[in-house]
C-alpha cells in the first residue's frame, strides 16, 4: 500500500500538466454545479418568500372553534406552530374611501404566520392597545410613534374575514404599542388588519359565545393537506371550517419542471467533465504505458494498476473540490444581484455543498472507471512494442505525393477515439454558446417594455386597484398637464368592472359559492387608440362612428384568439354599487351589441376579470356607466423638455398618493439590469462549460505533440526545418478547429432557433436575432486557442536538440 501511495505521490509530481489541467476542470465544473444549485435554491426562496408575502406560512387554518376544540389543537404533537385568531370588527381608515381595517386579536404565533411581523414595539396586551401597519397609521393622519394616542370606530362583525360591513359603530382609544412591518398587498387594495388585546376582544364580546380561528403549521412538510383535513374531522369540524394554504403547500413542494433547466445545464456540466478527465487519463496511460507495464511486471496485480488511476483522481478531487465549492459561491454571491430582482438573494446551504461534493466526486470516478480498466490490462510485453497507434491490416489508398497537410491529416486521425472525443467537447462548447447568445439575445428589451408602457409616461389613478370613488386625475389636473411645455401628445383612458351573464352556466368562485355572473372590465377609449385597434382586428368591423353614437363594444378575445362571444351577439352589462351598509345605491344594466372581436387590448390596465374585457368608445362609456372619470393617462412629450415635464409630473405625484407614475424611459432601464445580469449569469455558465472544452484541446495537443517528440527529430533529421514543422503542428491544429466549426456552427444555430420559437411561447416579446457575431466568436475563440497552445509547445520542443528528441522514450 505505501509503495502505491509514493508511486501515486510521484507521478502527481511528475505530470505537472496533466494533473493541473484536472485540477482546472475538476474546480471550474463544482464550481458551476455548486453555482447552479445556489441559483436554484435562491430563485425557489424568492418564490417562497412572494407566496408568504401574499398568503403568510400557516398550512391551514381552523375557524369556529370553541376552547375545547382549540385546547385539542394547541396540544397536538404533530404541529410545530399553533396561533389563535379572533375577530372584533371592522373600522373606516377614512370616512369618505372604501378602505378597511380590520381589528383582530393575534398572538404571537398567528402574527408571523400571517406575514404580520412587528417593525418596532410589542404585541397589545391590554384592552387599549393597538398594533397598526406604518402605512395606515399615515393615512390616519398620524406619526409612527409608540405611544401615539389613536381613535377608532369600529362596527361589530361576524367571525367572517369577508364581512366588510359596518353596524352599531363605536369609537374606542387606543395607545399605539406596536408598529407593523407595510404589506404590499394589503397596502394595495387599501385594506389592512390592525391587532388588539384579547382582553378587549372578550370585553366587547362579553355577552357571546365567541368563536375563534387557528392558524396552524405542521412539523412535517410530507402530506400537508391530508394531515390539516384529518385532524379537523378528528375534532368534528365542517369542511368548511378546514382551509388549506394551497399556494404556499404547493410552492414547497419540489415542482420537477421548474428545476428542468438546472437539471439540464447540470448534466451538460457533467458530461463535459467526465468526457475531458477520461480523456486526460486516458491519454497518461498511454504516455506511462511502460512505466504501467513495468509495475505488471514486478508482480503488480489489476486491483493495484486500478487502484493507482483512482488513487491520483481522489487526490486531485481532494484538492479540487473545496476550491470549486468556494468559488461557486463566491461567483454566485456576486452575480445573483446583478439579476436587479429586490427579493432574489444568494441562498447559502450545507445541502448544496454536499450535494455539489458528491455530484462531483461521482464524476471524477465515473470518468476514471474506463481509464482504469485500460490501464490493468496492459502486460509487460504490450507495453514494449506499444505505440499509441491502433494498425488494422487493412489496405489505405496512399497519397501520390507526400505534403505537411497531408501529414498533419494523417496524424490527426492516429488515435482515432482521442481526436473524436476531443472534437465532441469542443463542438459542444460552441454549440452552447451559440445556443445560448441566440436565447439572450432575443430578448429585446424594448418590445419587453412596450409590453408594459408604450409611451414616455403614464399616470394611473389608484382606483384601478380598489375604487374608492375618488376622483385624482380630474379635469383640472389634465388641463393642467395639457399646458405644460413640452408635452407632444396626451391621450386618456376610462375603464369600469362590469358584470355579464356566464352563458356556459354556473362556475365556482374559490370561496366555494357558485354564480352566473362574470365581472369583466369596460374601457373608454379615445378615437385615436380605437384606430390602432384596427390590426387587431379578428373578426366584425371596428366603426368609429358606431361606437360613439350607438351602444355597440368590440370583445377582447381571451387567448389564441378565441372569444366568448361572435359578432353580433347582445350583451347586457350590468353594474352594481352598495354602501358600507349593503344598500344598492346604483345599479344600472345596458344591452351592447358585439360589432367586433380583436385579439389585443393595446390600452390593457393590467387586470381583468372572469369574463372577456370590452372596448367602446368614450362617448358610449359615459352612457353605460355613468362615470366620466379618467383612469390613466398617456403622455408623449418632446425630447428637449423631457426633464422639465418628468420633473412636473413627479411633482404632481408625490403631492397625491392616489396617482401612480410610470416612466418609459426608467422602466426600460430597470428592465435592461435585469436582463443584463441574466445574461450574465448564462454567459458565465457557458464560459466555464467552454473552457472545461478547451482544457481538452490543450491537454490532446500537449500530449500529441509531446509524446512524438521522437518522431519530429527523426524528421527533423532528415530534412524536416523548424518552419516546417511549426506549420505541420499549425495545420493539425487547424484541422480540430476546422471540424469543430463544421460541427459546432450549423447544430448551435439550428438548436438556438429551436430554443428561441419555445422561449417566444412564454415570452412574447423574444425578437430573433442571427447570431453571427457569436458565430464568428467561436471560430476565433477555436482558431486562438490552437494556434496559441501549439506555439508555446513548438518553442518548447525546439530548446532541444534533434539528437535529445531522438533520444526521447518515455
Amino acid at each position: 500500500m505505501n509503495t502505491i501511495s509514493n508511486l501515486v505521490r510521484k507521478n502527481l509530481k511528475s505530470y505537472k500538466i496533466r494533473n493541473t489541467l484536472v485540477l482546472l476542470t475538476i474546480i471550474f465544473a463544482t464550481c458551476l454545479i455548486t453555482s447552479i444549485g445556489i441559483l436554484s435554491k435562491s430563485i425557489n426562496q424568492m418564490m417562497i418568500n412572494q407566496i408568504v408575502r401574499q398568503t403568510g406560512s400557516a398550512h391551514g387554518k381552523y375557524k369556529n372553534l370553541n376552547d375545547k376544540q382549540f385546547g385539542i389543537i394547541k396540544n397536538n404533537l404533530k404541529f410545530e406552530k399553533v396561533g389563535e385568531y379572533i375577530k372584533l370588527g371592522n373600522s373606516r381608515i377614512k370616512e369618505s374611501e372604501d378602505g378597511y381595517i380590520s381589528l383582530i386579536y393575534a398572538d404571537k404565533n398567528t402574527a408571523h404566520l400571517m406575514n404580520m411581523d412587528l417593525e418596532k414595539g410589542k404585541l397589545p396586551q391590554k384592552s387599549n392597545e393597538v398594533a397598526l401597519e406604518k402605512w395606515v397609521i399615515k393615512e390616519l393622519n398620524l406619526k409612527p410613534k409608540i405611544g401615539e394616542t389613536i381613535k377608532l370606530k369600529y362596527g361589530k362583525s361576524l367571525n367572517d374575514d369577508s364581512d366588510r360591513k359596518i353596524s352599531d359603530e363605536k369609537e374606542l382609544t387606543f395607545i399605539l404599542t406596536g408598529i407593523l412591518k407595510d404589506n404590499i398587498n394589503s397596502k394595495q387594495s387599501y385594506n389592512s388588519l390592525g391587532i388588539v388585546s384579547r382582553d378587549l376582544v372578550l370585553r366587547e364580546n362579553r355577552n357571546e359565545d365567541i368563536k375563534s380561528t387557528a392558524y396552524v403549521k405542521l412539523k412535517s412538510n410530507k402530506n400537508i393537506e391530508e394531515n390539516i383535513n384529518m385532524i379537523g374531522r378528528s375534532i368534528a369540524l365542517d369542511k368548511k371550517n378546514i382551509s388549506v394554504n394551497t399556494d404556499y403547500i404547493n410552492i414547497l413542494k419540489t415542482d420537477f419542471e421548474s428545476l428542468i433547466p438546472f437539471i439540464i445545464v447540470g448534466v451538460i456540466v457533467i458530461f463535459a467533465t467526465i468526457i475531458v478527465i477520461y480523456n486526460i487519463f486516458n491519454i497518461s496511460i498511454v504516455e506511462r504505458v511502460n512505466q504501467l507495464g513495468l509495475l505488471s511486471a514486478l508482480g503488480s496485480t489489476k486491483g493495484q494498476l486500478r487502484k493507482i488511476i483512482f488513487k491520483e483522481g481522489i487526490i486531485l478531487s481532494v484538492i479540487s473540490i473545496p476550491i470549486g465549492i468556494i468559488l461557486g459561491h463566491v461567483i454566485s454571491f456576486l452575480l445573483i444581484p446583478l439579476l436587479n430582482l429586490d427579493e432574489l438573494k444568494g441562498t447559502f446551504s450545507p445541502y448544496i455543498i454536499l450535494v455539489s461534493a458528491l455530484v462531483s466526486f461521482i464524476t471524477v470516478f465515473l470518468a476514471l472507471i474506463k481509464p482504469s480498466k485500460i490501464a490493468s490490462r496492459i502486460s509487460p510485453i504490450e507495453s514494449i512494442r506499444y505505440n499509441n497507434v491502433d494498425i488494422k491490416r487493412k489496405r489505405k489508398k496512399g497519397y501520390d505525393k507526400v505534403s505537411i497537410k497531408n501529414i498533419a491529416y494523417l496524424n490527426l486521425w492516429r488515435n482515432k477515439k482521442r481526436t473524436i472525443i476531443t472534437i465532441l467537447s469542443l463542438t459542444m462548447s460552441g454549440v452552447l454558446f451559440i445556443l445560448f447568445s441566440t436565447v439572450l439575445n432575443s430578448m429585446n428589451v424594448d418590445s419587453l417594455t412596450k409590453g408594459y408602457i408604450n409611451n414616455d409616461f403614464h399616470l394611473t389613478s389608484d382606483r384601478v386597484h380598489l375604487d374608492d370613488k375618488s376622483d385624482p386625475l380630474n379635469e383640472t389636473l389634465i388641463n393642467y398637464i395639457k399646458g405644460l411645455e413640452g408635452i407632444k401628445k396626451m391621450e386618456t383612458l376610462k375603464y369600469y368592472w362590469v358584470y355579464v351573464k356566464n352563458n356556459k352556466g354556473l362556475i365556482k368562485l374559490s370561496d366555494g359559492s357558485t354564480t352566473d355572473k362574470l365581472n369583466s372590465v369596460l374601457y373608454g377609449y379615445e378615437e385615436s387608440a380605437l384606430k390602432e385597434l384596427r390590426d387587431y382586428l379578428i373578426e366584425g368591423e371596428i366603426s368609429i362612428e358606431n361606437l360613439k353614437s350607438k351602444n355597440e363594444v368590440l370583445a377582447v378575445a381571451r387567448s389564441e384568439g378565441e372569444s366568448s362571444y361572435k359578432v353580433g351577439d347582445k350583451v347586457i352589462l350590468e353594474i352594481t354599487e352598495r354602501d358600507e351598509k349593503g344598500t344598492i345605491i346604483k345599479e344600472i344594466k345596458k344591452e351592447v351589441l358585439i360589432s367586433g372581436i380583436v385579439n389585443s387590448n393595446v390600452r390593457w390596465i393590467g387586470y381583468s376579470g372572469l369574463g372577456d374585457d370590452f372596448i367602446t368608445h368614450q362617448d358610449t362609456f359615459g352612457k353605460i356607466t355613468e362615470d366620466e372619470r379618467v383612469g390613466r393617462l398617456y403622455i408623449d412629450v418632446n425630447k428637449d423638455k423631457y426633464e422639465e415635464v418628468n420633473n412636473a409630473l413627479k411633482s404632481i405625484v408625490d403631492k397625491n398618493d392616489k396617482i401612480k407614475y410610470m416612466s418609459y424611459k426608467e422602466y426600460r432601464e430597470e428592465r435592461e439590469k435585469e436582463l443584463r445580469g441574466v445574461k450574465v449569469i448564462s454567459m458565465s455558465l457557458v464560459s466555464i462549460i467552454g473552457l472545461i472544452g478547451m482544457f481538452n484541446l490543450v491537454n490532446t495537443m500537449i500530449t500529441s505533440i509531446f509524446t512524438r517528440r521522437k518522431e519530429l527529430g527523426m524528421l527533423q533529421a532528415v530534412g524536416l526545418s523548424n518552419t516546417q514543422m511549426r506549420k505541420m503542428l499549425q495545420i493539425e491544429g487547424l484541422y480540430y478547429a476546422a471540424i469543430s466549426t463544421i460541427l459546432s456552427v450549423p447544430t448551435g444555430i439550428g438548436l438556438g432557433y429551436a430554443f428561441y420559437i419555445l422561449f417566444k411561447k412564454s415570452a412574447t416579446y423574444a425578437t430573433y436575432k442571427f447570431p453571427l457575431i457569436q458565430t464568428i466568436l467561436v471560430i476565433i475563440m477555436f482558431t486562438l486557442t490552437q494556434i496559441l497552445v501549439t506555439y508555446i509547445i513548438e518553442k518548447n520542443i525546439r530548446k532541444d536538440s534533434i539528437v535529445d528528441r531522438i533520444r526521447y522514450n518515455e
